[in-house]
């Protein structure tokens, strides 16, 4: 993790559990989301920024790839977009311009 100047690097000791179907698989951190390295505070910072500049300089600013950038807002996005109430909309509109250029 980078905090601009300064990279922080978290260590916490995870015990480690048998299974007699696989060798030893490593339990979960009870403050980690399943296969992402990011804290809340980055999270919050990356959700922040994208408000505001595209995806490309958050990504170099921070130190990490864009993709993981994107994985942030993919996963809290459609949690927004899973808990959104649209039954009031009842009209959409479309601009064709950007529809016929190819913009979804």
């Amino acid at each position: 993790m980078d905090f601009f100047r300064h990279q922080a690097l978290i260590v916490a000791r995870v015990p480690r559990t048998t299974c007699g179907k696989c060798d030893v698989p490593p339990v979960t951190a009870p403050w980690a989301r399943h296969g992402r390295g990011n804290t809340w505070l980055i999270k919050r910072l990356i959700l922040e920024m994208a408000r505001a500049m595209p995806i490309r300089p958050i990504a170099k600013l921070l130190r990490v790839s864009d993709n993981r950038v994107w994985r942030v807002l993919d996963h809290y996005v459609k949690d927004v977009v899973e808990r959104s109430d649209c039954s009031a909309v009842t009209a959409v509109g479309v601009d064709k311009t950007s529809a016929r250029r190819g913009h979804d």
